[in-house]
């Protein structure tokens, strides 16, 4: 399928460079849009410097609550780790 490509004017364009574009334009439009979204979020916001847009921002949302750990997170090796995971988390 992607070998075949397609004809674009009078030249055959591959598959294989036409995804590649296409990744391109997709990243430059969703790094753009991600960008845009920020900046008018920052805009609205009514901020004067970015310290101030994220105390703002953290002040807007909601806290959530740490919980202790029960598990073990400190493993000396790899292979404590998959033997603890093996076990079910006892041990």
């Amino acid at each position: 399928m992607f070998v075949k490509g397609i004809t674009k004017g009078r030249r055959q364009v591959s598959g294989s460079s036409l995804g590649v574009r296409a990744l391109g334009l997709a990243t430059l439009f969703s790094v753009s849009g991600v960008g845009l979204m920020f900046f008018a979020a920052y805009k609205i916001s009514g901020a004067s410097n970015l310290k101030d847009f994220f105390s703002k921002v953290d002040k807007g949302t909601p806290k959530l609550p740490k919980k202790e750990s029960t598990g073990r997170n400190e493993f000396g090796s790899i292979q404590e780790l998959v033997d603890y995971i093996v076990q079910g988390g006892k041990g």
